[in-house]
């Protein structure tokens, strides 16, 4: 006696797609933990003349940007989430009218 044959798909064997996971944003004081110099960037960003302009944001960017972000001299830092939480602080420093 035959049994019926069993179909099998590639999606039968496929793994389970994981559950997204949104990391929690880092905290100012998490990055200026793991990199101390980026409390010398918000001093500047606090020490240019109101209202502010865009050479002087240039000007803080030039500075944070081998700290955090992708050419961070360290490897914990060199994410978008950090770079991203410390471009939204030293902005919101710099004019805190913008809008994020």
């Amino acid at each position: 006696m035959l049994t019926p044959a069993i179909r099998f798909s590639q999606a039968d064997f496929a793994p389970a797609t994981p559950p997204v996971v949104t990391p929690e944003p880092l905290t100012w004081a998490e990055l200026v933990r793991l990199e101390p110099c980026l409390r010398n960037v918000e001093q500047y960003a606090r020490s240019l003349p109101k209202p502010p302009d865009w050479p002087g944001w240039e000007e803080i960017k030039k500075r944070f940007l081998p700290l955090v972000g992708w050419f961070a001299r360290r490897p914990a830092l060199r994410t978008t989430r950090a770079y991203n939480a410390a471009y939204d602080h030293l902005l919101n420093v710099f004019d805190p009218e913008c809008e994020l």
